[in-house]
């Protein structure tokens, strides 16, 4: 299966050649073949140029890799020929750059956020600390004036008994 979305097989496109398909739009118009997700669209392209070669359609050029594969290994011959093997390779390139700077943006942006979230729970933590700080002030104090009663009921107490 050539492309499974499709479900368009080299069959399908061995037909659409025989129907008169001359060129990848062709095709494609006959199959529908690279016309859900586009993940097939390589693999359609060597196939389709090794069954052009196949109908001397095209003329091989010289040893090397198909376009699907990252190499221009066709010549037409007075056929549309769909995307060469170079503008497919900038474009995967630019591709490439592009998710690759998408990434690293991500990267800082999350490494922007985890720093924020460490400020937020630093200050959280402080404050935190700060009010638990004035609670044990606050029962230190309390501790102190109830000593104090304290002295003063069991001094008095004292002086009762006396």
């Amino acid at each position: 299966m050539i492309c499974p979305c499709m479900k368009v097989s080299k069959e399908d496109i061995a037909q659409a050649i025989e129907d008169g398909a001359s060129n990848f739009k062709d095709i494609k118009k006959k199959t529908k073949i690279v016309t859900k997700c586009g993940k097939c669209k390589n693999r359609a392209q060597c196939l389709i140029r090794e069954l052009f070669a196949e109908k001397d359609m095209i003329e091989e050029r010289d040893e090397g890799v198909c376009l699907g594969c990252q190499g221009d290994f066709f010549e037409p011959k007075d056929q549309e020929i769909p995307l060469s093997s170079e503008k497919t390779r900038l474009s995967l390139e630019a591709k490439s750059e592009k998710k690759k700077k998408k990434d690293k943006e991500k990267k800082k942006d999350k490494e922007k956020k985890e720093k924020k979230d460490k400020k937020k729970l630093k200050k959280k933590e402080a404050k935190k600390q700060e009010e638990d700080c004035k609670k044990c002030r606050k029962q230190k104090e309390e501790n102190k004036k109830i000593e104090k009663k304290q002295k003063k009921n069991s001094g008095k107490k004292k002086d009762s008994k006396d």
